[in-house]
């Protein structure tokens, strides 16, 4: 399970000094992170979403049809964090929480009416996954067994210090019972959206306590999603609630930021065992077929 971790000294950057420190405080009063807004922007965006896994992508459709979307998310995790700034103990909302675009752009392509293939890219990271099972209108009810994996390592605007350290796999199964069927008044199909499955990787973190408090961790999770998608002619959509248990995590690893003019909170301690996303994917259908 997670445990507090202190860091030792020999990890100390030189602003967290007293003297150094005090002398930053008051040029850097106004900017909780950098002196550049468009760096901070940068930095924040960079940051965002490559804790959170792919969200699932609704009932495999039958073979063609290909479809694009553009992903939302925002995260929230319950920790304990303690830095040479202060501490922080509850929910709070990590960097994967920005309302910036694009968060995620995906495509995902229907080889069969059993499988399909997906990829998707951000600033922060990217994945791709394949899925297998039961589609859209089959019996019982339409299922997805799911492998899939992410990285930063072909993110464009990914600090250095990160590239190529963040990177997670996944299996999950994935099941869509019917809540609304098409009629010939309405051609609207909404799906239940339920999944479970579990992840290893490591994962970037930040949180916000006086200044930026970022680290890197190894994790072993218990993922989850709920929620609901609905298709209507070409229109793709769905809202999910992803909860998620850290069953096993390593020692953190704390991070400095690259920027020249920059203040970080140094990470002492940290703890978290819970985490959820909220999870918005608007897209179109290139080919629909009914189900």
């Amino acid at each position: 399970m997670p445990r507090d971790v202190t860091v030792g000294p020999n990890l100390a950057h030189p602003w967290t000094r007293p003297r150094i420190r005090a002398t930053m405080a008051i040029r850097m009063k106004a900017s909780h992170t950098c002196a550049s807004p468009a760096l901070t922007a940068l930095f924040l965006v960079a940051a965002s979403c490559a804790s959170v896994p792919s969200a699932p992508g609704g009932p495999l459709q039958r073979a063609g049809v290909v479809q694009f979307s553009e992903t939302q998310i925002y995260d929230v995790s319950r920790i304990q964090i303690e830095t040479d700034q202060g501490s922080k103990q509850g929910f709070a909302a990590d960097k994967g929480g920005l309302a910036m675009l694009p968060i995620r752009l995906g495509g995902r392509v229907a080889a069969t009416d059993w499988l399909d293939a997906a990829g998707d890219w951000g600033l922060s990271d990217s994945g791709a996954e394949v899925r297998a099972g039961l589609g859209e209108g089959m019996r019982p009810l339409p299922l997805a067994f799911l492998i899939g994996a992410r990285t930063d390592a072909i993110a464009p605007a990914v600090s250095h210090r990160l590239t190529g350290h963040q990177n997670e796999i996944r299996a999950r199964l994935e099941a869509y019972p019917t809540l609304l069927h098409p009629s010939a008044a309405s051609p609207t199909r909404i799906h239940l959206v339920l999944a479970l499955g579990a992840s290893h990787g490591r994962h970037y973190h930040s949180f916000d306590v006086r200044y930026q408090a970022s680290l890197l961790r190894d994790e072993d999770r218990v993922e989850g999603a709920l929620g609901a998608d609905l298709r209507r002619g070409h229109f793709v959509g769905s809202l999910l609630v992803m909860p998620y248990l850290v069953a096993r995590a390593s020692a953190p690893t704390p991070l400095e930021c690259d920027f020249g003019d920059c203040i970080t909170a140094q990470v002492l301690g940290y703890q978290q065992t819970f985490g959820m996303a909220i999870v918005l994917s608007l897209g179109v259908a290139l080919r629909q077929h009914p189900p």
